[in-house]
């Protein structure tokens, strides 16, 4: 489906930009990261297919292979301006993988910053803060131009999960829990106007708030630290997985 209509999109191209050419190649690169970024940003703001990677309650680079089974249904179609300016498939599609590739290593806490880099890449210390800010692949520049930059502060602890963590690592729970919660949220409304704003609005939206929700308050330094859902497992399943993997 996303090649079909790929193609069709590039029928009606505006330009002719070459595969060989090394100005398309350096302009796919900035081209894919903008697509990139107002789709992640989609997926904060509206639909809910990008929750099941935020599930996790680690930050490490298993986490970054941590994704729906159904987020491609819709995230293609955030490339098509792509064809229509003229990016031959190949050169699109390359750069899109090329793009993922990089993001991988953003998921560690191991490193720390680098340095001046900082400035205009996404980075491992960018993407910690990530939840509604820096939604970038590649080049920060993005959130720093439509003002969703957030920089990491070393004096807050980050608590990765969701808000309304789901007490449950079943994949194919994570992928429709949230639908159920958008569904109760949608009953519960009195008006037809919130009933929109439950379904396309952000998670943490509520009557007479912002689109994204209020923003949640920092805990006081008393309160203790969110318990990480970690269930044990059967001792012969843990030896079937350690020899498995």
């Amino acid at each position: 489906m996303a090649v079909y209509a790929y193609e069709k999109t590039y029928e009606w191209r505006l330009l002719e930009m070459d595969w060989c050419s090394n100005t398309a190649w350096w302009t796919a690169i900035v081209a894919v990261d903008f697509c990139f970024y107002w789709f992640h940003r989609f997926t904060h703001g509206i639909l809910s297919r990008h929750q099941v990677h935020h599930t996790s309650e680690d930050f490490n680079l298993g986490t970054a292979l941590r994704h729906s089974a159904l987020l491609k249904t819709y995230s293609s179609f955030f490339y098509l301006p792509l064809a229509l300016i003229g990016f031959p498939i190949t050169l699109a599609f390359t750069h899109l993988q090329f793009n993922i590739i990089f993001q991988f290593w953003l998921h560690t806490k191991t490193v720390s910053t680098v340095g001046p880099l900082e400035l205009i890449f996404n980075t491992p210390s960018h993407h910690r803060v990530h939840h509604d800010k820096n939604y970038a692949g590649v080049l920060i520049i993005w959130d720093k131009i439509f003002g969703t930059f957030q920089p990491e502060l070393k004096s807050r602890e980050i608590v990765y999960g969701l808000v309304d963590q789901p007490q449950s690592v079943n994949a194919v729970y994570l992928e429709v829990f949230y639908l159920k919660k958008v569904y109760e949220k949608f009953s519960e409304q009195t008006t037809w106007a919130d009933g929109l704003k439950s379904i396309f609005y952000g998670p943490g939206w509520t009557p007479g708030s912002p689109r994204l929700g209020h923003p949640v308050p920092q805990p006081p330094p008393q309160q203790p630290t969110r318990k990480k859902y970690d269930p044990k497992l059967p001792r012969s399943l843990e030896l079937y997985l350690f020899f498995h993997f």
